[in-house]
Formats: structure tokens, C-alpha cells, sequence
């Protein structure tokens, strides 16, 4: 009588069937993450928006001086420390830009602050509003304007 011989281990099908399920789960968890990771994005985005804002209505009320800050102030790193202080830096920084430069125009990857009258520059011409503008990567865009 012949005897079987006991098998040891799995085989080709058994490893390719678990193999083809862990890419599976592999695939859903990517996708689920790639979404939860543009929704902390633009959460982010939202909040650095209202922390500007803030900010900025704070500078007018203290400043006392009815003027809003001019877009080169915006951009200026001596202004912001003197004016805005306890204000973090990251704040003026898009989650995926290089920089915390601050566009004059509404583009993605960038905040945009822009100062009324247009060219105003509290020296020649008072800057008596502002608009700030933040793109959402679902495509949205966040405007907040002067509270005056």
C-alpha cells in the first residue's frame, strides 16, 4: 500500500489568493487615507484663514489709526513680527506651498490678500478694507473681507 506523503506549507494558489487580498485592503486604506488627508488640508486652510483675519482686525482695533495693512505689509516679516505677534508663521502658508508669501490674486497653493482701494499703501493712500481669499483642493474658495 502506498502512502501519502504529508504536505508541508501552502501552494502557489493559496499565496496568490492572499497576496491579491492584502493589495485589496492595501488599495481601500489608500484611498480612504488620500481623502482624509485633503480634508485635514483644507481644514487647515480654513483655520490659518480666520487666525489672519482675526489678526488683522485685531492690528485695526489697536492700531487705532482706522487703516487696514497694505498687501506689501502682509508680506513684510518685520511687520508681521511687530504687529501680529503670537501669530505663527505657518499661518501664512498654504499646507502644500514653499513659502508664505501672500498673492495678490486668488491662486491654488497660495493665500491671496488684497487691499482696498486697489495700490493703497498707508502712506499715500489709506488701505480701508481687504479681502482674503484661500482655494480648497475640492475646488471651494473661503473670502473674508473686512469686518469695518
Amino acid at each position: 500500500m502506498k502512502t501519502k506523503l504529508q504536505q508541508k506549507g501552502f501552494t502557489i494558489i493559496e499565496l496568490l489568493i492572499v497576496i491579491v487580498v492584502i493589495g485589496i485592503l492595501a488599495t481601500i486604506t489608500a484611498v480612504a487615507l488620500g481623502g482624509a488627508n485633503a480634508r485635514a488640508r483644507d481644514a487647515k486652510r480654513e483655520s490659518d484663514v480666520k487666525s489672519l483675519q482675526t489678526a488683522i482686525e485685531a492690528y485695526y482695533t489697536i492700531e487705532g489709526s482706522s487703516n487696514y495693512p497694505s498687501e506689501a505689509d502682509m508680506n513684510d516679516a518685520a511687520f508681521r513680527t511687530a504687529n501680529f505677534q503670537g501669530l505663527d508663521e505657518s499661518v501664512y502658508e498654504d499646507p502644500n506651498a514653499a513659502d508664505g508669501t501672500l498673492a495678490t490674486t486668488p491662486t491654488a497653493d497660495q493665500y491671496a490678500y488684497e487691499a482696498t482701494p486697489a495700490g493703497c499703501d498707508n502712506v499715500t493712500t489709506t488701505c480701508d478694507g481687504y479681502t482674503l481669499t484661500v482655494t480648497l483642493e475640492e475646488g471651494d474658495v473661503i473670502t473674508r473681507t473686512n469686518l469695518q
